[in-house]
């Protein structure tokens, strides 16, 4: 568990750098790790990391099914936290879409379910979806930060399910 919060630490801090494709590439080794664990809360959780770092690559439809996906998790799981966060989300893709009007709609539903729970930080996609933001390419990745996953990656590995 801790060589996987190494690795979500490090997808976080390539976002902060803006090194999105940095970024998805670790949040995707994390979501296929709780995929084969079918642990569903962390499921919809990784899968927003990914939506995120998607969006923030202008990945907006493939954004948007991962924002779905945590959302019927969260419906599932009864979880507001995560139907929150999934809808902050779907309303950044949709600001990216163009279309103001639902993307409004969908952060106060957000917004709602967030202070009917006493939540009064921002959502995930409010902190770290930086719409029309300029991206670092693929090839911008130094080789120490794609050394830094590998090694994490083989370690999680050896450590087995």
């Amino acid at each position: 568990m801790l060589k996987r919060g190494a690795v979500l630490d490090l997808g976080y801090a390539a976002i902060l750098d803006r090194n999105y494709t940095g970024a998805e590439r670790r949040f995707r080794i994390l979501l296929r790790l709780v995929e084969r664990d079918e642990d569903k809360e962390r499921i919809a959780n990784r899968s927003m990391d990914v939506a995120f770092a998607n969006l923030n690559q202008g990945l907006i439809p493939e954004s948007s099914q991962l924002y779905e996906r945590a959302f019927a998790l969260g419906q599932e799981l009864g979880s507001d936290i995560i139907v929150a966060e999934a809808l902050s989300g779907l309303s950044k893709a949709e600001q990216a879409r163009g279309n103001v009007a639902r993307a409004k709609e969908l952060a106060l539903n957000a917004k709602r379910r967030f202070d009917g729970r006493g939540i009064i930080r921002p959502s995930r996609a409010d902190q770290f979806a930086v719409i029309n933001s300029q991206q670092t390419s693929a090839f911008a990745v130094s080789r120490s930060d794609r050394l830094q996953t590998k090694t994490a990656v083989r370690e999680m590995k050896a450590e087995g399910p």
